[in-house]
């Protein structure tokens, strides 16, 4: 897992870039419609855009009341929601409040804990537009969602056992390491020990101010955005407790866009001209558990548990700390930071992820790591672009 990671194809919401695809998930109702733009976008839309981008623009505040809900229900317990109410507030001023919830019980059966892949999700928009004059729109989007303790799990239990190039082979019917055979061969019944968790919240605003003239439009866009997340699960997929892994995620984003676009000769010329910021912070604490009583493969000639736990905090420091057996040592630690220029002239310095590696000293494949200590971005920039329309007669 690498924290913050960016997609090639990049998203915005209502002209925001979100760098964090872990924020997208039940961010996206009551839209108005969904923008796709094949790459590159090099100029509009600048930012991690060469593979194209996607933008999601929601429902806008109205002069007008204006009201909806949704219900739908279905198998599992499934009740999910969504709905608004918007209409004006005051002379010059509209508002509008959204949400949606998503929420059914475990598709998969756990046979010995609680049933796996549940769902408990709560979202909410505010938005206030205000137009003091004719030429000034100020738009303000508030915006959160929560999952509420969801059981973490997303995979399911098969045995295997490495052939003779040390690559995993299914060997269905036979037990795995620790001698436990599961019974129900179907793949959505489990025996886990352990309880998974999902927690995550996400929390942000968008301020958009939008001032025109008879010569151009002033467009300037600032947006914060906040994501913590806790994610735990059973990953020896058993009923021993072998083998765990937990992560807590911290992240969060400022940018600021600032562009000014207009017309020149009877509408022939169009030109565009802007400003662009980002600055980003990822901290993510990485913690895998092992226990060599169980596992007579990994840790057949260890004894005492095994624990390894990373931490890294904004850039500035990290730390490691690990109490492994005596069979497992580590190979490495390995930082890379990147002075970068990209194709339209913008400098930018990206402190890349920390990785420590452990590997067994008789053999060829590391047995665990621990990814993914801290990355920072800042990033600024630039752009103008004219097109030129020639018209007959």
């Amino acid at each position: 897992m690498v924290a913050a990671k960016e997609a090639p194809v990049a998203v915005y919401s209502d002209d925001a870039y979100v760098a964090s695809t872990g924020a997208l998930a039940g961010t996206l109702f009551d839209l108005q419609r969904v923008e796709v733009l094949r790459g590159p976008q090099g100029t509009l839309f600048g930012r991690n855009a060469t593979g194209g981008l996607i933008q999601y623009i929601s429902n806008k505040p109205t002069d007008q009341p204006q009201a909806y809900f949704d219900l739908t229900g279905g198998n599992y317990e499934e009740i999910d929601s969504e709905g608004a109410v918007s209409g004006p507030l005051a002379s010059g001023l509209d508002g509008r409040v959204s949400f949606s919830t998503a929420k059914h019980d475990g598709y998969v059966r756990n046979l010995i804990a609680h049933d796996i892949n549940d769902q408990d999700q709560y979202a909410g928009r505010l938005q206030l537009l205000y137009k003091p004059t004719e030429s000034l729109d100020l738009l303000l989007k508030l915006h959160g969602l929560i999952n509420n303790h969801e059981t973490a799990g997303n995979y399911s239990w098969a045995a295997s056992y490495p052939d003779a190039t040390g690559r995993g082979a299914f060997t269905p019917g036979q037990p795995d390491f620790n001698g436990y055979v599961k019974t129900d061969p179907s793949p959505f019944v489990q025996d886990k020990d352990r309880r998974g968790i999902f927690n995550r919240s996400v929390w942000g605003a968008t301020g958009t101010a939008t001032w025109r003239t008879d010569g151009f439009t002033l467009t300037s866009v600032s947006d914060y955005l906040r994501v913590q997340k806790r994610y735990g699960e059973d990953s020896d997929m058993s009923p021993l407790p072998v083998f765990n892994y937990d992560v807590f995620y911290h992240y969060q984003q400022f940018s600021e866009e600032l562009r000014v676009n207009g017309e020149a000769a009877g509408g022939a010329l169009r030109w565009v001209g802007g400003a662009y910021y980002l600055n980003y912070r990822t901290t993510m604490d990485a913690i895998t558990n092992f226990n060599p009583a169980y596992n007579n493969f990994l840790f057949r000639r260890c004894a005492g548990p095994g624990l390894l736990a990373w931490r890294g905090s904004g850039g500035r420091s990290f730390y490691a700390a690990y109490e492994l057996a005596r069979c497992i040592r580590a190979v490495g630690i390995r930082s890379r930071a990147a002075l970068d220029l990209d194709r339209r002239g913008a400098l930018h310095l990206r402190r890349q992820t920390l990785r420590l590696y452990l590997r067994q000293p008789d053999e060829s494949f590391p047995v665990a790591a621990a990814v993914s200590a801290l990355r920072a971005f800042d990033l600024s920039c630039g752009c103008t672009r004219l097109e030129y329309f020639h018209r007959e007669g």
